[in-house]
């Protein structure tokens, strides 16, 4: 993978994190910018990204605009920094704090942000950071005036911007001015999704969003052409208050951001971006330390190289983030960790690259990041904080796991793929909470042109403009039809098919709990034209929880199935040449054996021929297989991300990989150092092999022909 930018075609980064203040004489005064270079290189990366600003906000470069730090006055540190980098041939990022900048904040008071409710990011101290409003036009100005500075004087190869996202929900004047002339209407006080006011309001919110972010890719492209742009894209699985969309894009060259949330978002933040990145590769960072913090406490060695190989398996960048000391000197332990992984994990990077092999797409809804639950309550008492916690990431998490375990080739696709859904032979829409009619549209022609769709719950109910629809958008498609949302705490599916008992066995039914807020459920249906899979059962006293004093309970503890009714949970509809499954439950949220192997047997099913590649491996591997049809290659890696420690090695894992239209297998070896090894050619031209032993990582090279 070549590409003419050089910190884009680094594949090894480290971050020279510096959120340091200068009210104390001692901070930063220890920072020598050329051994803080040869230290980063030192660290086995070949891009570095360097801290131009940081949320403090003071400048490290005699700004113009701002305040550079007082350890700094009247030096150039950066200068020196970038070009020791230069001289190595390293590529370089510079970092910019967009509004979070606690000396703007300070030194302009009108520039803040006015939260509707406080702000919150997880554990970070959120009373240190002064937080700036980006609809301000004096605070946006001077964010252009600084970008302006550095673009201008420094030989930077790419441009990152932080933090491109609200802090909390704005009710200043301006944000209020803005709300009124594009929406027709003042910052509403109530949450209610299916209030169009509200709807608008929060639109509003993303696109302010995407145009600041779109207006400095453009500033930086104008003043230092060549120079590729990118915004932390960490937030973009978040719930709604962060107001991060997908169309924020538009403002990237590339995807990249900082992640924490272990494994189950590595694999579906991996995804996505893959699918949804302008350029590529797209880049995975995270700190060394245990997290953002824990200053001293790190990672474990292995912990660190199981996620940068979680990095290549998708064809990613990894960027370690090193924090410095107050005195500005690094922990040497942070950069000799990174050197012993990245060491390793190189020897890698000349076989990463290509197009995805992506049978199964999981539609991730850039508009269902919310949570009906929220409906009434006052945005003052809202927790705006940066959480998945919304039902439809819990059914996109909970199915890119199922299929992750089964080792199924599936992607994370978006609506900005919408013109090109003919590329996956299943397609999976996990409790779309609320949907547009360009969506409607597209997922009714791919199934009439004969592609194959899974929908559970609420999918298609509500509309994006606060609609709520009396039934599915896309009944026709569906085959049955929204008669209301279940009560009560649980309810069962009861087999009405083979299929469904099948996929079930040994389990008699499949519970389903209706969770506190809403975060997994159930709805009532009845068919139309569709076959039932399977039918409701319900506890007996639905749906009343039962007492000491009543009689609308049969077990204490439980609630075990009773009235078995005819009403259909699951079915089957052929629309168009193509089929549809319906689910009333969002099953592939659940964690149990029974959803687990209920939703991968209805996507096999649907998907009726064998999957482009597949393995018989340990649940916890995670394979992926990329066509680059530039080296006539296809690869195909396996991760063994256990989460338990030390990882126990995996011996003889069988595979089987169809070769690319019109090509034929003719070798198959493993990298780096392309050992042959022995497979079989099926009649149909799909490769058999073995695995002989994984350890963490093990890539697989398989040579083709015309």
């Amino acid at each position: 993978m070549t590409i003419s930018n050089p910190y884009q075609n680094a594949l090894r980064r480290l971050l020279i994190d510096m959120h340091i203040p200068d009210w104390d004489e001692k901070f930063l005064r220890e920072f020598d910018p050329v051994r803080a270079a040869n230290e980063a290189i030192a660290s086995g990366a070949n891009g570095v990204m360097v801290y131009f600003q940081s949320h403090v906000g003071l400048c490290n470069w005699p700004t113009k605009s701002g305040q550079q730090h007082g350890a700094f006055n009247g030096t150039d540190p950066m200068r020196l920094l970038i070009d020791t980098l230069k001289q190595a041939e390293i590529g370089v990022c510079g970092y910019y704090s967009t509004m979070f900048n606690t000396w703007a904040s300070n030194a302009h008071p009108d520039w803040q942000i006015k939260p509707a409710t406080p702000p919150t990011m997880g554990p970070l101290p959120m009373a240190r950071y002064g937080l700036c409003c980006p609809n301000h036009p004096e605070y946006r100005a001077f964010v252009r005036e600084q970008a302006t500075e550095i673009a201008t004087n420094y030989s930077i190869d790419t441009f990152f911007f932080d933090m491109m996202w609200w802090p909390a929900v704005c009710l200043c004047d301006h944000c209020q001015s803005r709300c009124e002339s594009e929406t027709g209407a003042a910052i509403p006080a109530i949450v209610n999704w299916n209030d169009p006011a509200w709807c608008a309001f929060q639109t509003a919110r993303e696109n302010w969003i995407a145009e600041f972010a779109t207006e400095l890719k453009e500033l930086v492209h104008e003043v230092r052409p060549g120079t590729s742009i990118y915004h932390n894209f960490a937030l973009a699985m978040s719930n709604w208050s962060k107001g991060v969309s997908f169309d924020s894009i538009q403002g990237h060259d590339f995807l990249g951001g900082d992640f924490y949330g272990g494994r189950d978002e590595q694999l579906v933040i991996s995804k996505l971006m893959l699918d949804l990145s302008p350029g590529r590769p797209t880049e995975f960072m995270t700190t060394i330390a245990r997290n953002l913090i824990d200053h001293e406490q790190l990672q474990s060695e292995d912990t660190l190289k199981t996620q940068v190989y979680g990095a290549i398996g998708a064809s990613s960048a990894f960027l370690m983030i090193a924090a410095v000391d107050p005195d500005g000197q690094n922990n040497p332990e942070m950069l000799d960790r990174s050197n012993r992984v990245f060491e390793q994990t190189k020897l890698f990077e000349p076989f990463i690259g290509g197009q995805p092999i992506e049978d199964i797409g999981v539609y991730f809804s850039d508009d269902s990041k919310m949570n009906f639950a929220d409906n009434g309550t006052p945005l003052a008492d809202m927790n705006c904080g940066a959480g998945t916690d919304y039902p439809h990431f819990e059914a996109i998490k909970g199915a890119c796991n199922k299929l992750s375990a089964a080792h199924l080739p599936f992607g994370v696709l978006t609506r900005q793929l919408l013109d090109e859904l003919d590329q996956y032979k299943v397609i999976v829409l996990p409790n779309v909470l609320r949907m547009n009619q360009a969506e409607i549209d597209a997922f009714r022609k791919y199934v009439r042109r004969g592609g194959n769709l899974y929908a559970s719950r609420l999918t298609s109910l509500n509309m994006t403009d606060g609609t709520r629809n009396q039934d599915f958008a896309l009944a026709d498609v569906f085959g049955c039809h929204f008669t209301g949302e279940a009560d009560g705490r649980q309810v069962y599916c009861r087999p009405a098919s083979d299929l469904v008992c099948q996929s079930l066995a040994p389990e008699r039914f499949l519970g389903h709990r209706n969770a506190p807020q809403s975060m997994s459920g159930a709805v009532r249906i009845q068919s139309g034209a569709a076959e039932t899979l399977a039918s409701l059962s319900l506890p007996y006293g639905y749906p009343h929880e039962g007492t000491t004093t009543d009689q609308n309970w049969a077990s204490i503890h439980s609630d075990p199935p009773w009235e078995h009714l005819d009403e259909p949970s699951i079915v089957s509809n052929t629309y168009g040449k193509g089929r549809v499954i319906f689910c009333a439950a969002d099953i592939e949220a659940g964690q149990s054996d029974g959803c687990n192997n209920l939703f991968l047997g209805l996507i096999n099913h649907l998907l009726d021929q064998t999957p482009s590649f597949r393995a018989d491996a340990h649940p916890a591997v995670w394979v992926n297989a990329f066509w680059q049809p530039k080296n006539d290659r296809v690869t195909l890696s396996f991760l063994n991300y256990q989460l338990e420690t030390p990882i126990i090695p995996l011996q003889d894992i069988s595979f089987e990989i169809a070769p690319p239209t019109g090509k034929r297998f003719v070798a198959l070896h493993r990298a780096p150092e392309m050992e042959a090894l022995p497979f079989e050619l099926e009649s149909n031209g799909r490769l058999i092999g073995t695995l002989p032993l994984l350890e963490d990582f093990a890539m697989l090279i398989a040579e083709v022909k015309t």
